[in-house]
């Protein structure tokens, strides 16, 4: 799903920044050289560490592959796209906490994570104060159910799958 997904979200994002830092031109474009300043950064929390471990590497493999495939058809917006990675263990949220942090101080993007939501459900709070697009492959239904009673609190939270009752 995030392959499939992934390109087509941050596209919509990397328009949305261009109109966030400019604001609406009235259809007159950007200089170029603005608009092609830095990469397009998309930050993960890969569970690199406890009982995740297998799952993190192939979520970061996928990762990779569609950045790979976002970069061979150019980038979002002409930005080529990089990953910036940090690692915690679900089972200590405290290392979510200081994952999440991190990437909020690197000003990364977007975000795209595995499961990790599901075992620290605190991190969709924290996704949604952060304000820029949280990619996520939580199956809970009552995670999803969480976004849909608060769509203008939750706008940029994205589950990539569906939820267990259909799952």
């Amino acid at each position: 799903s995030l392959v499939a997904v992934g390109p087509i979200a941050l596209e919509r994002f990397a328009h949305s920044l261009e109109r966030e830092k400019y604001g609406d031109l009235g259809g007159v474009e950007m200089p170029t050289q603005s608009r092609h300043t830095r990469n397009f950064v998309v930050g993960t929390i890969a569970g690199l560490e406890g009982y995740s471990l297998s799952d993190a590497v192939e979520h970061v493999r996928g990762l990779n592959l569609a950045v790979d495939e976002i970069n061979a058809g150019g980038g979002v917006s002409g930005r080529a796209v990089e990953i910036f990675a940090v690692t915690a263990n679900l089972e200590d949220p405290s290392t979510v906490r200081e994952a999440m942090g991190k990437l909020v101080a690197a000003g990364v993007d977007a975000i795209a994570c595995s499961y990790v939501s599901a075992e620290n459900p605190f991190l969709l709070d924290l996704a949604a104060d952060y304000g820029r697009p949280f990619l996520h492959l939580d199956t809970f239904h009552q995670h999803s159910q969480l976004v849909a009673d608060a769509p203008a609190r939750y706008e940029a939270i994205f589950q990539t799958c569906p939820t267990e009752r259909v799952y």
